[in-house]
C-alpha cells in the first residue's frame, strides 16, 4: 500500500516529500535507524531528523514533525530552529570571521553587529555559515528588491559575507545601493 501511494504522491512534490518523512518516520519506529527503508536520510532543508535529535535534544517524534512543518512553513520554522541563545551565534559567528576569515576580534564584532540589525540575514548568514548551502530562493532566502545573496555573488565578486552585508546596504539604503551595483561592483 505504501508503494502503491507514493506513486501518486510523485505527482506533487509537496505531498511526495512529506511522504519521504512519514516513511522514513515508520521505518525509525521498525528498526531504530534514521532512514527511510531504502537506506537514504531524508533531509528539509539541509536538516534531518536525526540531526535534530542529536543537536537540539528534540525527540524523534518532535523531530520528524518539525521536518513536515520545514516542508509546510519553511520560513517561521527556520527561523525557529535557528533560534537559539543569541548569544551563542554571537559566540560563533564571531569565532568564524576570526578563525575562518581571518578578521581581528574587533574587525568580527563589528561585522557580527551590523548583521544582528537584520535578525533575518543574520540567521540566514548562520545557516549558511554552519551548512555551507543557500536557503532556498523560493520559499525561505531573504530578497532585498530583486537580490538574495546567492545572486549577488553570482553576479558580482562578493564573498558571502560581503553579499549577506550587501543584502543590508540595499535594505538601509536602497538608492545607493542600486547605484553602486549599476556602476558595478567587482564582476566575476
Amino acid at each position: 500500500m505504501i508503494i502503491q501511494e507514493r506513486k501518486d504522491y510523485q505527482k506533487d512534490e509537496h505531498l511526495m516529500n512529506k511522504f519521504n518523512v512519514l516513511n522514513e518516520y515508520a521505518y525509525f519506529k521498525k528498526t531504530g535507524k534514521y532512514c527511510n527503508s531504502e537506506g537514504e536520510r531524508v533531509k528539509v532543508h539541509g536538516y534531518s531528523a536525526e540531526q535534530l535529535v542529536n543537536e537540539l535534544g528534540l525527540k524523534p517524534i518532535f523531530a520528524y514533525n518539525c521536518l513536515v512543518s520545514l516542508i509546510d512553513e519553511p520560513s517561521q520554522t527556520l527561523f525557529l530552529l535557528r533560534q537559539k541563545d543569541g548569544v551563542l551565534i554571537k559566540e560563533e559567528l564571531i569565532e568564524h570571521f576570526m578563525d575562518t576569515l581571518k578578521m581581528s576580534h574587533k574587525q568580527s564584532t563589528q561585522y557580527y553587529q551590523r548583521l544582528a540589525t537584520h535578525r533575518d540575514i543574520l540567521m540566514e548568514y548562520h545557516h549558511f555559515m554552519k551548512t555551507g548551502q543557500y536557503c532556498n530562493e523560493k520559499e525561505v532566502s531573504i530578497q532585498v528588491g530583486e537580490y538574495t545573496a546567492k545572486r549577488l555573488m553570482a553576479e558580482t565578486n562578493l564573498e558571502p559575507i560581503g553579499a549577506y552585508n550587501y543584502l543590508i546596504s540595499l535594505r538601509e539604503k536602497p538608492e545607493w545601493a542600486l547605484k553602486q551595483l549599476k556602476r558595478g561592483l567587482p564582476v566575476k
